[in-house]
């Protein structure tokens, strides 16, 4: 993801704020190495807050999968 942690996240990265993921080798995300990634992160998650969310977004099928984990519902 990155050959080189900006400056701007190393503070977070050390503090234990940030939690960078990825869970492909590629070079660039694909459709599924997003997905692939979307479902470990709400599989990690205690509770998951999607945003701007409609029917006919890609993130549809994960809300509707771990609904039992939504903020706030």
């Amino acid at each position: 993801m990155y050959k080189v942690i900006p400056d701007e996240l190393i503070a977070a990265l050390h503090q234990g704020r940030l939690l960078i993921i990825s869970t492909s080798k590629a070079i660039r995300q694909s459709k599924q190495t997003a997905l692939e990634r979307n479902r470990y992160i709400c599989e990690m998650a205690d509770k998951i807050f999607f945003v701007g969310v409609t029917s006919k977004s890609s993130l549809c099928q994960l809300k509707d999968d771990y609904r039992s984990k939504l903020y706030g519902e």
